[in-house]
């Protein structure tokens, strides 16, 4: 194909971009680059000397199957006399419009509209990467916090701990019945519980302390709500029994959060 063939070409989309508010952005020997609104858009010229090569013809269609998802529209443009020559069923399943030249007028006629898709956004490695840093320093300072206010819970259930030796104390110096001697029980046995969990949660914060910058992440992180609701159960299913709508557990929580 001569340049000259493909300069005219060139000219006369190009007008017919501006007159459709296309801006065109790029051009790579045989393609058009350009944005309509918000709509990326490929245009593939074919263009033929003297005979159509309906083998090249076919061959670019498949070639812009191929790449359909990576642009929201894509035209193949070739001269107006050889548009017959297209399958106008196959085009329409590819999703691909079709643009008539017209050399002697100096026109272009989209004979078939091409629809815009969503295209597929291709996950960035080395931006992830970039971005690993930032997240392992977000994530430690997360865990920074969690070891906090674990610690702030371990002094509360400390205090919580003299508070029921006093009044256990009382309950045997006054003889106080036998229903609030369970009571008491009953409250040492949440203490203890409250103890054991936070045990096992400084153990596991600890087996995995911090996250290094090169780590790479093995799932996606899943909040726990989402986790929750996605396994059709309330936010209180999944609880250990001895916290569930236990108001010693609200206390405690409420008194961490006043800091």
């Amino acid at each position: 194909m001569s340049s000259l063939i493909q300069e005219q070409a060139l000219s006369i989309v190009r007008s017919w971009a501006r007159e459709r508010g296309i801006v065109i952005e790029d051009v790579r020997e045989d393609e058009i680059l350009a944005r309509e609104g918000d709509n990326t858009v490929l245009i593939k010229l074919v263009l033929f000397e003297d005979f159509p090569d309906v083998d090249r013809l076919n061959s670019t269609l498949m070639e812009l199957a191929k790449d359909r998802n990576n642009f929201n529209k894509v035209y193949v443009a070739l001269q107006s006399e050889y548009v017959h020559l297209l399958d106008g069923k196959l085009l329409k399943k590819l999703s691909i419009g079709v643009l008539g030249i017209d050399f002697e007028k100096g026109t272009v006629v989209e004979v078939l509209p091409s629809p815009a898709i969503r295209i597929r956004k291709v996950v960035d490695i080395e931006s992830i990467d970039r971005l690993r840093p930032v997240i392992a320093e977000i994530v430690n300072e997360q865990l920074s916090k969690i070891i906090q206010e674990i610690r702030i819970l371990e002094t509360r259930i400390s205090a919580l701990e003299d508070r029921v030796r006093q009044l256990e104390s009382k309950v045997t110096t006054s003889g106080i019945g036998k229903e609030l001697k369970e009571e008491l029980n009953s409250l040492w046995n949440v203490v203890d519980r409250l103890k054991l969990e936070i045990e096992r949660l400084k153990t596991s914060i600890q087996t995995g302390a911090t996250v290094s910058p090169a780590e790479k992440p093995q799932a996606k992180p899943v909040m726990v709500e989402e986790a929750v609701q996605e396994a059709g159960a309330t936010p209180s299913e999944g609880v250990p029994d001895f916290l569930r709508d236990n108001p010693w557990v609200q206390i405690l929580a409420k008194k961490a959060s006043e800091r």
